[in-house]
């Protein structure tokens, strides 16, 4: 058994390679069940601490939005075909040769990331669980998930099409920018012989802006790259009593003198003020982090992470259960801070969300 020790930032995470596996897969990612949660817990945990950054990226204007692309690489799917033939098969295969067998329109993409993404956002661009991605690709280390590298996503993202007059492979694929080849093996056709009315599944091919006027899919799927706007159904705490003195979204930082955006509140209080857990859940990092200073970052149910930032002294160590009230820090100006105060988040996975929508 091969151990690899990732060092993020002041914690040591050791995480066992080759047993991480993924239980039963039927038709919808929704009902994955891993074998060992702890050890994708682990992973996940070191792919959000070391994903957790503030504001010191300036805000750039009339910036595009950067999505991810598809690269269309025929090659990919010989390689597939390659590592489903090898003996023995890989735990990964023989579980995505099981969600092929219930549902054909199951396939393999290969994403190239970039600057903004995240493993959550990209899992939920594909409509599936994020922990598809971690087996598919046995990520082991964050940096693995760096802006410009490729990830392979299982997903089911495609359109249903169905055969027309005059139509043949070749003006189907033409139209949707895919090979014959993937529609033939996505559709177990054998030669060029097609039916009309016949429903044949088109994979990624949704992700291509153009196509002839006679190409009328009858599925078009929104894939969503951002966090939905959360609705406040999770409460959380007040951390500590004080003036807001920075509020969440744009502004001049203090520090840099840069336009940027601020991902959660700055609450004035004096040295040594008590910091207490915002919501129940467990410390997963409680060290030192650039900018943050000596921070506490909890991690609690549904996706939600609280960051605290700057203090003096951490009192809650890492794996601690804590709940809400509890001291787990004094307040301090450690970090980039021009005085004493609280940097607190509210986030969803990785995603900020603004913390007054969520305090009582």
């Amino acid at each position: 058994m091969r151990k690899t020790i990732i060092i993020i930032t002041g914690i040591v995470v050791v995480i066992i390679s080759g047993i991480i596996g993924i239980g039963e897969l039927s038709g919808s990612a929704s009902s994955i069940t891993p074998r060992h949660d702890s050890d994708f817990e682990k992973i996940e945990n070191a792919i959000i601490i070391h994903g957790i950054t503030t504001e010191e990226e300036p805000e750039e204007p009339n910036r595009p939005e950067r999505q991810g692309k598809i690269v269309y690489d025929n090659r990919f799917s010989d390689s597939l075909e390659k590592k489903a033939a090898a003996q023995p098969k890989s735990t990964f295969m023989q579980e995505f040769d099981s969600m092929r067998r219930k549902d054909r329109s199951w396939h393999i993409s290969e994403y190239t990331i970039r600057r903004g993404d995240n493993l959550w956002s990209i899992a939920r661009k594909f409509k599936i669980d994020h922990r598809l991605i971690i087996k598919a690709n046995d990520i082991s280390n964050p940096n693995m998930l760096g802006a410009g590298k490729k990830v392979l996503v299982p997903n089911r993202e495609g359109v249903k099409h169905t055969i027309m007059r005059k139509e043949s492979l070749a003006s189907i694929a033409k139209a949707y920018g895919v090979s014959v080849q993937k529609i033939r093996q996505h559709n177990n056709v054998a030669g060029n012989t097609i039916r009309v009315g016949e429903v044949l599944f088109i994979p990624d091919a949704h992700l291509l802006k153009k196509k002839t006027e006679k190409i009328t899919p009858q599925r078009m799927p929104i894939s969503i790259a951002k966090e939905p706007e959360e609705r406040p159904g999770k409460v959380f705490l007040w951390p500590v009593e004080g003036r807001i003195t920075s509020s969440f979204g744009k502004r001049i930082s203090p520090i840099s003198g840069k336009r940027s955006f601020h991902t959660g509140l700055d609450i004035g209080c004096s040295m040594d003020t008590p910091v207490k857990a915002a919501a129940d859940g467990k410390v997963i990092f409680s060290g030192w982090k650039e900018i943050y200073g000596n921070m506490i970052i909890i991690k609690h149910d549904d996706g939600f992470i609280s960051v605290y930032g700057h203090h003096k002294e951490n009192i809650a160590k890492e794996d601690d259960d804590v709940k809400a009230g509890d001291v787990i820090a004094r307040s301090g100006t450690s970090g980039a801070s021009t005085g004493p105060h609280l940097h607190f988040e509210i986030r969803k996975h990785l995603t900020p969300l603004n913390p007054l929508r969520f305090l009582r």
